[in-house]
């Protein structure tokens, strides 16, 4: 892991930065292949099914620094681990129903 500190200049970020918080933001591409397929609502036997299109999943936490500052690592590793676990769950799910 690495950390780079820099002067904030970004105008979004500097109002990020008034706000004294913290955000930890895992992305993730789901592509369907064979597992996720749609189902024509068509009855007729030769519409084919169509593979799920790919999806992003995205999970955010956000922390503020007093919390990060008294906050027990374990209950930061936690709070991070929960939230990586829900967008597992969320991708779990669009994997096997297509819901999102």
């Amino acid at each position: 892991m690495e950390a780079n500190v820099n002067r904030v200049t970004d105008p979004q970020e500097l109002e990020r930065a008034q706000m004294r918080m913290m955000e930890v933001r895992f992305d993730c591409i789901v592509k369907m292949y064979d597992s996720g397929q749609i189902q024509p609502k068509s009855m007729m036997p030769f519409v084919e099914r169509k593979p799920l299109p790919p999806q992003w999943f995205k999970s955010e936490i956000k922390f503020t620094l007093e919390f990060l500052r008294d906050a027990e690592p374990v209950h930061i590793g936690l709070a991070i681990k929960q939230a990586l676990a829900k967008m597992d769950e969320a991708i779990s799910l669009y994997e096997k129903q297509g819901a999102v």
